[in-house]
């Protein structure tokens, strides 16, 4: 039996939606479900464990999407620093035996179960390794499984960074993992965003 080292994601979901003009993408529908909802489930069918979202404080209504779903909600009353807050808070959160923590972003529509479970079996716990998702043409972009080495490397970062310095930083040890299609690049943060992706 093989065993599939332990990983948690980090569903980072406390941003303004600040470029939809009033709206909350995190709130927009897809085929009659809420994207963060849709984004949630994806993380839970995959073979990551925990999955822990973050939130805003009083943010009742991104709460009220996730409802009946087995993930851990945290608070981040720092939202408003960027997505290092979010990452930070996250990992205060994660078991002890974690071998590593997939950073996930809540307005990715088609990041399936599949796409996280190609990042979990392409990685071999403490290595360095750092597994990135890429499209089908081999571009870069999220989500992203860290090797806990790097842990504390993201609990340090500031500012609305999701780990880019890191991946720099530390590109010989970056693995692109091909994930479906352009779901590593489609992400819905404007309405015209959003029109392109429902009329394609």
């Amino acid at each position: 039996m093989v065993h599939l080292p332990r990983i948690a994601i980090v569903l980072l979901a406390s941003g303004a939606s600040s470029r939809m003009q009033g709206r909350d993408k995190l709130l927009e529908n897809i085929d009659g479900e809420a994207l963060l909802r849709r984004t949630a489930k994806a993380c839970l069918a995959s073979n990551a464990r925990p999955v822990i979202t973050i939130l805003r404080p009083d943010d009742h209504a991104r709460r009220a999407v996730l409802n009946g779903l087995d993930l851990t909600q945290i608070t981040n009353p720092t939202w408003q620093d960027g997505m290092a807050a979010g990452i930070s808070r996250g990992l205060k959160n994660l078991p002890a035996d974690c071998q590593g923590v997939i950073i996930a972003l809540a307005d990715m529509p088609d990041v399936s179960a599949n796409d996280f479970n190609a990042l979990i079996d392409a990685f071999h716990p403490n290595s360095r390794m750092i597994c990135r998702a890429a499209t089908q043409a081999d571009l870069p972009g999220h989500p992203v499984l860290f090797d806990k080495s790097y842990f504390a490397q993201l609990a340090a970062q500031k500012g609305d960074k999701g780990g880019k310095d890191i991946l720099k930083a530390n590109a010989a040890a970056v693995k692109l993992i091909k994930t479906t299609g352009d779901a590593a690049l489609t992400d819905l943060d404007t309405p015209e965003d959003w029109r392109a992706y429902r009329q394609s």
